[in-house]
């Protein structure tokens, strides 16, 4: 399950910033590589107007449980990246 995050920075270029967040599909450990995972895929095919950065946690859920999503440091850093909810 995945949720993303997406907002405008005030930085010069105005960049658009996607927080991706979600389970091992989202955090790369099912693909070879980290390049791989669909967040950095993503990433480049939207060129240098958007930064996509990769919060996903792999053996997380969204439903709400002890090991929730929810409750980890990613989810945390996610909502404090500076993207807005949605």
């Amino acid at each position: 399950c995945l949720y993303t995050l997406v907002s405008r920075c005030t930085d010069v270029k105005a960049q658009t910033v996607i927080a991706a967040m979600g389970d091992s599909i989202t955090s790369s450990s099912t693909a070879s590589s980290p390049e791989l995972a669909w967040p950095a895929q993503l990433d480049v095919l939207l060129g240098d107007a958007v930064t996509v950065r990769n919060f996903g946690r792999s053996g997380r859920t969204v439903m709400l449980t002890e090991d929730a999503y929810t409750a980890t440091n990613f989810y945390n850093s996610a909502i404090k990246s500076g993207a807005k909810i949605g």
